[in-house]
């Protein structure tokens, strides 16, 4: 817990994602260095298909915290044009290797892919899927029981809410996106803290009345600026884990500027995505802790 977050309902913050994302790290090189002097160096696989220059800047920030903790990364660039059998032989071959702890293809697939992206994820081997893609992954979240991980980005935004010592148990969680990515998962890890949940979409009439009465709020709906001041209870939690282009400047789904005066808000950038890649970290040295 953040020290300075004890009293997060008496005075409104900016929940950074820095501090959380310096303490993972401290814990996570600590846990590498722990592996390393048992003969055992915690590896992620990361899976390209093209040279999608947005892929290129993901993996390269995703190098450099592996960098931090002590994790060592084998890229993996495949052919725009490889065949879907070559792609899922080469995530069996990858799922088959002892040295290699974690699996992160990165999606979405070329546009020849994508109408089998569900069977080529079935390759990635659940107890690798460290991004929390699979359905194996899935029903894991869903039953509590199971190899996989949540999703790194939901995780980051529960994260998030512990280090800064938020209290979940008996309050209203609302939820403002239903993909399978953030929203959902997201609902149900917030569930797990005994939190009554309510998930709404773009189909959702009169959204404010129900954001307005949560405590924690948690906006994933990839639209810019959706939520207001209007929209949220004074004193209440508002995780922005939007990501929006607008005017070559990245943007949340929150109007910070009208909520920060009225609620404690993650910003963006500067919140929960930096919180991610160190989640992505955790899994992979989890599953190499998990292989002693």
């Amino acid at each position: 817990m953040h020290p300075s977050a004890r009293n997060w309902g008496e005075c409104m913050a900016i929940l950074s994602g820095k501090p959380v994302m310096e303490s993972m790290v401290a814990e996570l090189n600590a846990r590498a260095n722990s592996l390393k002097e048992k003969g055992i160096t915690p590896c992620l696989a990361v899976v390209r298909v093209g040279n999608d220059p947005a892929a290129e800047n993901y993996e390269l920030s995703i190098r450099k915290r592996a960098d931090m903790v002590g994790v060592m990364l084998q890229s993996v660039v495949l052919d725009e044009d490889i065949s879907l059998s070559r792609l899922t032989e080469t995530l069996d071959a990858l799922s088959a290797k002892d040295e290699i702890h974690g699996i992160l293809l990165y999606l979405p697939l070329p546009k020849a892919l994508r109408p089998y992206e569900e069977e080529v994820l079935s390759h990635i081997a659940p107890k690798k899927d460290v991004d929390g893609v699979t359905a194996g992954s899935a029903a894991a979240i869903f039953t509590g029981n199971g190899a996989g991980f949540a999703p790194c980005t939901a995780e980051a935004a529960m994260k998030l809410l512990a280090f800064y010592g938020v209290e979940l148990e008996g309050k209203h969680a609302c939820v403002v996106g239903r993909s399978g990515v953030i929203g959902k998962p997201v609902a149900i890890l917030l569930l797990a803290q005994n939190a009554t949940i309510s998930v709404c979409h773009s189909r959702t009439k009169d959204l404010s009345s129900l954001t307005k009465t949560a405590d924690v709020l948690v906006v994933a709906a990839g639209k810019a600026g959706l939520i207001s001041g209007a929209h949220v209870k004074e004193g209440a939690v508002v995780v922005d884990v939007g990501a929006n282009r607008v005017d070559g400047k990245m943007v949340g789904d929150v109007l910070t500027d009208e909520v920060s005066p009225v609620a404690s808000v993650s910003p963006v950038p500067g919140g929960v995505g930096m919180v991610t890649s160190s989640v992505l970290m955790e899994h992979t040295i989890r599953v190499a802790e998990q292989s002693l």
